[in-house]
């Protein structure tokens, strides 16, 4: 099965906020939850082209759940 996603639009240029808040609205449309809420964020990737400079910019759900274990 395979989920249907939004299509990703590309920064061109927009400040980072605004293309972090769309980033993140598609995301929640799929994953709401309360582990979301509490456990995941977004993590910034630039990738910016040795030839011709064109720089991309992306914001990506990531979730860490460090836990410490007492013994």
């Amino acid at each position: 099965m395979r989920w249907s996603t939004a299509e990703e639009k590309d920064s061109d240029g927009r400040p980072d906020v605004v293309v972090a808040e769309e980033a993140w609205s598609a995301y929640l449309m799929r994953n709401q939850s309360i582990i979301v809420d509490l456990f995941q964020g977004q993590l910034k990737s630039t990738l910016v082209c040795d030839r011709c400079g064109f720089e991309s910019v992306k914001f990506d759900p990531f979730m860490f759940l460090s836990l410490v274990r007492h013994v």
